[in-house]
C-alpha cells in the first residue's frame, strides 16, 4: 500500500489503484478495466465496458452494457471478461 500526498490531503491508496491522484487527490480508487467488447454495430459508444474499483460497498465491478446486440462470440468474450473482473474484485476485497 502506498500513500499519495497532495498539498493538503494524504489518502491511503491500495497497491492496485490506477487513479491519477495528481489530477484528483480525493478521488476514488480505480482498479483495472478489461478491453471493451464492441456490439455488432461496431460503434465505440455501443460496447460492453467492464472495470473495477473501490466503491462504497468495497471493491466492486463496474458493468456498462445497455441493451447491446452481441454475437455469440462477443457475448462469450464479455462473459469471460466479467468473470475475470469478478475474480479480481473478490481477490482484492478488504477484510472488515
Amino acid at each position: 500500500m502506498s500513500n499519495i500526498l497532495s498539498d493538503s490531503t494524504t489518502s491511503a491508496c491500495p497497491d492496485w489503484c490506477l487513479t491519477r491522484h495528481e489530477n484528483e487527490p480525493d478521488g476514488g480508487h480505480d482498479g483495472p478495466s478489461w478491453p471493451d467488447i464492441p456490439s455488432v454495430n461496431d460503434n465505440r459508444a455501443e460496447a460492453v465496458f467492464i472495470g473495477s474499483g473501490q466503491g462504497k460497498h468495497g471493491v466492486v465491478v463496474y458493468l456498462d452494457a445497455m441493451g447491446l446486440a452481441l454475437t455469440p462470440d462477443q457475448a462469450h468474450t464479455a462473459g469471460l471478461a466479467l468473470l475475470s473482473a469478478a475474480s479480481w474484485a473478490k481477490d482484492h476485497q478488504v477484510s472488515e
